[in-house]
């Protein structure tokens, strides 16, 4: 007797829902319509444009479906646009750690294949102008099972710089089969993502970046092996 509400562009929700049988009332969305102006995500409603702190499309997702539940408990689009707009984000969820003209540097939690491809599309689609380097860190078991790997196919594509971090030692704690440079490269079918396997490895690429005209996401649920970006960067004196 209740309402599922679910994004309907989402094809195995979508399939899942179609073939059950279902005594609740089912409320589809969609992804909201949005602009991009000089790197700010506009939300589009009525005429309106209500400028937002948080990019990337799945947030669009998110915002719909969040105001398809609202909708449910009687409030309406007008309030929800009045207040959307001072929405910060989540906790580490593309944060930006610092930013410039021609520099910007993100942090994200992202390390399920999903949300990793969701996240680089994310910083791309805001400035695509601008060069993109990733560097994703497999931290969790899952993420560095053999039979898991493959689940990352194509996550970093729509990145320019691509880098993989996985930690021989953090493996060797965790008692993990070691996995190869050709296997990850097969496994995320890019033979051009740069596998680095140590701290002193991530500090001597990132001292190579040229620092100009790109974005940085870094993007991980563990912290690079405790190296410090921004002080091996120098963005402080940089920006």
């Amino acid at each position: 007797s209740g309402n599922l509400i679910y994004n309907e562009e989402d094809a195995g929700i979508a399939n899942i829902i179609g073939k059950q049988k279902l005594s609740c009332t089912t409320i589809p969305y969609r992804t909201h319509p949005y602009e991009i102006f000089h790197g700010t995500y506009n939300l589009l409603s009525h005429g309106n444009k209500v400028p937002l702190l948080v990019f990337g499309k799945h947030n669009m997702q998110n915002i719909s479906g969040a105001k398809a539940v609202l909708e449910t408990l009687g409030i309406g689009e007008d309030r929800f646009m009045e207040h959307i707009g001072s929405f910060p984000g989540a906790d580490k969820r593309l944060e930006i750690l610092a930013e410039s003209g021609t520099l910007s540097i993100f942090r994200d939690f992202a390390h399920a294949p999903s949300k990793v491809k969701a996240s680089v599309l994310a910083v791309k689609d805001r400035e695509p102008g601008r060069k993109l380097a990733v560097f994703l860190e497999l931290h969790t078991y899952s993420s560095l099972s053999i039979d898991f790997l493959s689940e990352y196919k194509g996550s970093l594509d729509a990145a320019d710089i691509k880098y993989l971090y996985i930690d021989d030692h953090a493996i060797a704690l965790k008692k993990l089969k070691p996995v190869g440079n050709d296997e990850l490269h097969e496994k995320f079918n890019d033979p051009s993502i740069r596998i680095v396997r140590s701290p002193a490895q991530l500090i001597d690429n990132l001292k190579n970046l040229r620092m100009k005209n790109i974005n940085l996401l870094f993007m991980s649920s563990g912290n690079f092996g405790g190296v410090n970006v921004i002080q091996i960067l120098d963005i402080n004196n940089k920006l």
